[in-house]
């Protein structure tokens, strides 16, 4: 897992890894209920408008034939725009 931080911004991707052999499965559950559309695609948890509503409680599940780990991520969501420009830092708006 990267460092984790207590907010995100929307459009902020959280990336989940485990190493095992054979190689784990990853999901992502969302504890407050049903995954809002397009925020999980496999490894990557997209933070979404739909999730600025409640403190999201997310866990990263690694799965394989020999076995089960998880790792729990709590966070808010910002109303900030934050822009990404290429060899540069981010800067908040």
């Amino acid at each position: 897992m990267e460092p984790l931080r207590d907010e995100y911004s929307v459009g902020d991707v959280i990336n989940c890894s485990a190493n095992g052999w054979p190689a784990p499965s990853i999901t992502w559950r969302w504890i407050n209920g049903p995954a809002a559309d397009g925020a999980v695609d496999g490894r990557s948890l997209t933070v979404t408008e739909e999730m600025k509503e409640d403190r999201n409680e997310w866990k990263c599940i690694a799965t394989n034939n020999i076995g089960e780990d998880e790792w729990t991520i709590m966070f808010n969501v910002s109303g900030e725009l934050k822009l990404t420009w290429k060899d540069m830092e981010s800067h908040e708006v």
